[in-house]
């Protein structure tokens, strides 16, 4: 049973580093200036990314 718990914990890893990373998208210059065209893109794509990367990034620099 320890297995299978290193395997849920690894997978939170990889989950946690794509969501970390999500942000990394907007560096593509077509996609950030579509979403910042846009103020309803911007509010409900970008400024939620950006807060969840946080999120992210916080809980694997803390390993909680």
């Amino acid at each position: 049973m320890k297995r299978h718990s290193l395997n849920l914990r690894g997978s939170r890893t990889a989950v946690m580093g794509l969501l970390a990373a999500l942000p990394l998208a907007l560096l593509w210059p077509a996609l950030r200036h579509t979403v910042e065209a846009r103020m309803l893109l911007h509010m409900l794509l970008e400024f939620p990314a950006l807060f969840v990367a946080g999120w992210a990034m916080q809980r694997m620099l803390l390993r909680v």
